[in-house]
């Protein structure tokens, strides 16, 4: 198995720079957002893990309360919302 020999960047040291991070649990995107950066929940396409046997409700429904609540979601100084795959653009 070989070896990654690249630097190590931070994305402090990269401010102008957009963060993507896809297939993620849905917690993982309001952790980015505590963290300072703006946030787009694609709303078709996060995860959860079934924890259904610990009294969770069934994963569908903790991404549709998600989807719902991160559509309001609020911070000052940055953005956050939510959109469906097909209406999600990417810039270069």
């Amino acid at each position: 198995m070989g070896t990654l020999n690249a630097p190590v960047t931070t994305l402090e040291a990269r401010p102008n720079t957009a963060l993507l991070v896809v297939d993620v649990q849905s917690d993982m995107v309001r952790d980015a957002h505590e963290r300072g950066y703006d946030t787009l929940l694609v709303r078709d396409a996060h995860t959860t893990e079934d924890c259904t046997r610990w009294g969770a409700p069934p994963p569908a429904q903790v991404i549709a309360h998600t989807n719902f609540y991160w559509s309001c979601e609020e911070a000052p100084g940055r953005s956050a919302g939510t959109a469906s795959t097909a209406d999600v653009r990417l810039r270069t």
